[in-house]
């Protein structure tokens, strides 16, 4: 068994489900013990699946510093194939907002993110791109295009849009969670803390349990680990 199918049974709902099956087989000869293990496994799952709690696991992350201006300008001085670029991932949309006649749109923590961007390029003179995180739904506008429209309509910028890491060129990556494909020691990136989001205001919505919240608990896991 390779260790990545090693990783996906020991992280939820992988290690829920090993619980539950361990339960079922205990259920006739150890009941007490199979019902504290069912027990575990619902509650493990329901407290992974809650916003409240993917946010917690990601503070609890070190945190690294984002790069000074001073840093940032210093790559204009460096001679690269191509100059240094910003790239701003999306972090999220706003899903057929009422005051935008029911179209989609970019939330308030991706706005923050473009107006960051947007100040780093005034700042530096780089070029402004936009990316979206490997997770995005695909059968819906795309988010980098709603990012480009807001750069376009409210700042008068046309962003280059990026699919990919793989460039030769530096990059300086405006970004709320430290994904996986930020880890090459070869790409600059500034991180934009959780803290400083939209994030924290809360509402009671935000401690019920979804798909998308145990998919960042089990991220923020996973980066804790290999950490």
């Amino acid at each position: 068994m390779s260790t990545s199918w090693i990783s996906y049974l020991l992280l939820p709902p992988g290690i829920n489900l090993l619980l539950a099956l361990l339960a079922w087989i205990l259920w006739s000869s150890k009941r007490r013990i199979a019902r504290v293990l069912l027990l575990l496994s619902s509650i493990s799952l329901y407290v992974f699946s809650t916003p409240s709690i993917a946010v917690l696991l990601y503070e609890s992350l070190p945190k690294s510093e984002p790069y000074s201006l001073a840093e940032l300008k210093q790559l204009k001085g460096q001679t690269f194939a191509e100059p240094a670029q910003i790239v701003v991932i999306g972090a999220g949309r706003q899903v057929k907002a009422a005051e935008y006649e029911y179209t989609d749109d970019v939330n308030a923590t991706t706005l923050k993110l473009l107006k960051y961007g947007v100040y780093l390029q005034q700042k530096t003179g780089f070029e402004l791109a936009v990316m979206a995180p490997p997770n995005e739904v695909s059968n819906v506008t795309s988010e980098t295009v709603l990012m480009n429209h807001t750069l376009v309509n409210y700042f008068n910028i046309d962003a280059q849009i990026v699919t990919t890491t793989e460039t030769s060129r530096p990059r300086i990556y405006v970004s709320v969670w430290p994904y996986d494909f930020i880890t090459d020691s070869e790409l600059r990136y500034v991180l934009f803390p959780p803290a400083a989001t939209s994030q924290i205001e809360q509402s009671v919505f935000d401690y019920l349990p979804s798909a998308t919240a145990l998919s960042d608990s089990i991220h923020a896991i996973r980066l804790i680990l290999a950490g």
